[in-house]
């Protein structure tokens, strides 16, 4: 019995669907991804951050054909997506071109960057809102405030200790009032902090170390 499951899962991993330099195999069936796909990808961030930049701090990681088997909007994460032979010619396949966005000497960003294109090359879901708009805006591509930084900023601005330990996170935050990189801070005002619980978050700008906005955050079960 556990040979055959064995047997079983090898088989599993064999007709999984793996990228690769470009191209991507369905069930053994290979599509070469167009060069012009990534080129459109790579030519979108320079328009937004300048050639130097886009060198210095973004990576390609992968790029793919990919069954279109989420709702619009909400495109499947690369490489976790299921790959199924019954939708491999449906028209809203898709490619997907995978970047990292990184700054040397900053590892608090490490942020994904992802477009999703129709088998046209007509780019789908608008360009990426995390790319950073470095031609215009040089400023608010400084993040001169490191962890310990934000943290001590969140201590002079009278966060509460709370019980536990602070949460902080650096990456993308999209508000109706935020739109743009930024650390999140949050406390827990309860003695446990699962849920229910509640406390309160300092968002602070990467930049300037400015307070951006002070919330109070709830969760019920």
């Amino acid at each position: 019995m556990r040979r055959f499951f064995i047997l079983f899962l090898l088989s599993l991993l064999a007709g999984a669907c793996a990228v690769q330099n470009g191209s991507v195999s369905v069930n053994r069936k290979v599509v070469i991804i167009p060069d012009y796909i990534v080129a459109k990808a790579d030519s979108i961030i320079v328009s937004l951050t300048g050639s130097d930049y886009f060198t210095k701090n973004f990576t390609f990681i992968k790029a793919g054909y990919f069954p279109e088997i989420d709702s619009p909007g909400t495109p499947v994460a690369l490489g976790i997506g299921k790959f199924m032979e019954a939708n491999s010619n449906r028209e809203d396949n898709k490619y997907t071109v995978l970047y990292r966005f990184s700054v040397l000497g900053k590892d608090w960003i490490d942020e994904p960057i992802r477009f999703d294109f129709d088998s046209s090359g007509k780019l789908l879901y608008g360009i990426p809102k995390t790319i950073p708009k470095y031609l215009q805006y040089p400023d608010s591509c400084a993040f001169l405030v490191d962890k310990k930084h934000a943290l001590a900023i969140a201590h002079e601005a009278g966060l509460e200790e709370g019980y536990g330990s602070w949460k902080i996170g650096f990456g993308w935050i999209h508000s109706t009032i935020i739109k743009k990189y930024a650390w999140t801070i949050d406390n827990c005002l309860t003695p446990k902090c699962g849920c229910p619980s509640n406390g309160h978050s300092i968002i602070i700008d990467p930049n300037t170390g400015a307070i951006i906005q002070r919330l109070d955050w709830i969760c019920t079960p």
